[in-house]
C-alpha cells in the first residue's frame, strides 16, 4: 500500500504541530467479497476539505468485502494519524461507513473483536 507524506520530508520525519485534524478514510469492493481498495487523508482543520495537507494513502487489497476495506482505510489512517500528531492535537474522523463509525463511537459492540 502507498502512504503519502506531503513534498519537503520523509514519511514520520517530521510531526505536526498541536491543532485540530481531519481524518477521512473510505473503502470498497466491488462485490462482496471482491477485489477492494482503501484510501485516508489526514488535513489540518476541523472538516475543512481545503485544509493543509497532511498526508494521504491508499491501497489495492485483493479479494476483500466492504467492511474490510473500509476498516483498513480507517485503521491505516489512524496508524499514520498517531505517528504524526502530537499530544495535545484533536482528531475528527469522517467517513460513510456507519458500522466503523458507530464501532469507533461505541455505540455499538464488534461481533468479532
Amino acid at each position: 500500500y502507498a502512504l503519502e507524506p506531503p513534498a519537503g520530508g520523509a514519511e514520520g520525519e517530521e510531526v505536526e504541530p498541536p491543532g485540530d485534524y481531519t481524518l477521512w478514510f473510505d473503502g470498497a469492493s466491488r462485490s462482496n467479497p471482491g477485489p477492494a481498495a482503501w484510501g485516508s487523508v489526514l488535513r489540518a482543520g476541523t472538516g475543512d476539505p481545503s485544509g493543509r495537507l497532511c498526508f494521504s494513502g491508499h491501497g489495492f487489497m485483493g479479494e476483500a468485502t466492504n467492511n474490510e476495506a473500509e476498516y483498513t482505510g480507517l485503521i491505516r489512517g489512524l496508524e499514520m494519524s498517531g505517528r504524526l500528531l502530537v499530544r495535545g492535537s484533536r482528531l475528527l474522523v469522517r467517513g460513510d461507513s456507519k458500522l466503523a463509525l458507530s464501532q469507533l463511537a461505541g455505540r455499538w459492540q464488534a461481533r468479532d473483536p
